[in-house]
């Protein structure tokens, strides 16, 4: 493995998984540039720019030469230092896990609250399970006041997807499930604090 080798690796495995961005190159002059590959000059003058790699003194990058482990494993710290330090592209788009919105509800309400946040790890989050789990949490938490809310309308309230198998039998237990998750989950009914009764054929 050579330093070009290693490093063209490096950079078109990260680009090609979405971690760097597209940027504008000015390429630096490589005393040496004439024993790279022409094919790779573009990856080296791009770790050149994100600060992967340097030139030595006389300005050469001695492409052809061995990469030892050490010098390797120094290019890669700079990359994930670099990577760290700014957002992937996709980032800014990409859905949230459930254990990522846990991080970032923790981080609104500051190092002072005791959180304790229950949450499936493989749930997937939507905008409304978010909304929630956000002021849920810092409402019992104490962070946010009491309001007098003035609800505004919100036109998609109504649009209710139910989906369910129209063969199916329906009992009391499976119907009466489906209205209050229904009504709950288009925010027709309030949060209660439960004191459950017994059933005695629960």
């Amino acid at each position: 493995m050579s330093r070009e080798s290693f490093t063209y690796l490096l950079v078109h495995t990260l680009q090609t998984s979405g971690q760097l961005p597209m940027i504008k190159l000015i390429p630096v002059e490589v005393a040496d540039e004439s024993q790279m590959d022409i094919s790779n000059s573009g990856a080296i003058q791009t770790a050149l720019a994100l600060g992967f790699i340097t030139l030595d003194e006389s300005g050469n990058f001695n492409p052809k030469g061995d990469i030892t482990r050490t010098a390797g494993t120094d290019i890669v710290n700079k990359a994930v230092e670099y990577l760290k330090a700014h957002h992937a592209p996709a980032a800014e788009s990409e859905v949230l896990t459930a254990e990522q919105a846990v991080q970032l509800i923790k981080e609104a309400a500051g190092p002072k609250a005791d959180l304790q946040i229950k949450i499936d790890p493989a749930a997937s989050m939507t905008r409304e399970s978010f909304t929630y789990l956000l002021v849920h949490t810092l409402q019992t938490s104490g962070q946010l006041p009491l309001l007098n809310l003035i609800p505004v309308e919100i036109k998609e309230k109504a649009d209710l997807q139910i989906k369910i198998d129209p063969a199916a039998s329906m009992t009391r237990e499976s119907f009466t499930y489906l209205l209050v998750h229904t009504l709950q989950t288009s925010g027709q009914l309030p949060l209660l604090n439960l004191i459950p009764v017994e059933i005695k054929d629960n």
